[in-house]
């Protein structure tokens, strides 16, 4: 029993000085290489006096690094989120005081998966039955949200209609080829998503961006709402769908009735706007 829990330790101990020397103290990372080559002479000799002497002595304080590393970098990692969350609490209070009060109130589905790239740069996915669909790409998602926005060269006056908030990352890049007379209206259905988003992105420089609106259901305005106070009689006929990466699949019925409630609004503009140009020329000239 001692051999084979010796053996099981093995690669968490291998595991644990990678952990130590990928936080620079490479000095004590080598120290505790020869702790385990030490373990690994005594268990290929069967020696249960000389593993428990290694496990006893030097293998304590390589545990014990390990977890002030693992604790630290815990620690760090919720200073930062932490300090993401003010700077989106602070762009909502300027530009939305009231939302916050609703994002307070999101359940978070456990069905939303966040990962890494190789470069640490934050990405999410959703877990399906079957399988979990990535919302960025996982090698290079900065790259993947420049050419998703190169789709769609902009015009003077156009409104977007997006489906899908993402990482921020397509909505950004689509802002940043956008001129003052364009309008980004973003519409993001999962509002479990979108507080999480907040909660692990910096989300400021959107939140702040007059030319943007963000609908979530529960959470802000509706859509038609929205529209209302968006859409100027020259640029309610310039517009372009986009759908962002698997948000169709994902949320399929919500797109569906996303761009359904859109077309809507666009006729019922399209009436007003034709009724009141009518009635301008049957009134009498004095």
């Amino acid at each position: 029993d001692g051999l084979e829990a010796v053996r099981n330790l093995l690669p968490q101990f291998q595991e644990m000085i990678q952990v130590i020397y990928a936080g620079a103290d490479s000095a004590r990372a080598l120290e505790f290489l020869e702790v385990l080559k030490t373990l690994i002479e005594n268990y290929q000799a069967q020696d249960m006096l000389g593993m428990a002497d290694c496990l006893k002595g030097s293998t304590e304080e390589m545990i014990l690094a390990w977890e002030q590393k693992r604790i630290r970098v815990r620690r760090n990692k919720g200073n930062e989120q932490m300090t993401l969350l003010d700077k989106n609490e602070k762009a909502w209070k300027q530009r939305n005081k009231a939302l916050l009060k609703q994002l307070y109130s999101i359940t978070i589905d456990n069905n939303i998966i966040t990962a890494e790239t190789e470069k640490q740069e934050k990405i999410f996915g959703i877990q399906t039955t079957d399988r979990v669909w990535y919302l960025n790409s996982r090698l290079d998602p900065e790259a993947a949200a420049r050419c998703y926005a190169k789709r769609y060269p902009p015009r003077i006056y156009e409104t977007y209609f997006v489906f899908g908030l993402s990482d921020g990352r397509h909505i950004r890049e689509l802002l940043g080829q956008c001129d003052d007379t364009n309008h980004v209206i973003v519409y993001e259905p999962n509002a479990s998503f979108f507080y999480l988003v907040n909660c692990v992105m910096d989300l400021s420089d959107l939140i702040a961006d007059d030319r943007l609106q963000i609908c979530v259901p529960g959470v802000t305005a509706d859509i038609e709402t929205i529209m209302r106070f968006t859409l100027q009689d020259l640029n309610f006929m310039i517009m372009e769908f986009c759908i962002l990466p698997g948000y169709d699949v994902l949320y399929h019925d919500a797109c569906e009735e996303f761009m359904d409630a859109i077309q809507e609004r666009l006729q019922e503009e399209i009436v007003h706007k034709s009724t009141r140009l009518t009635f301008q020329r049957m009134v009498p000239q004095h």
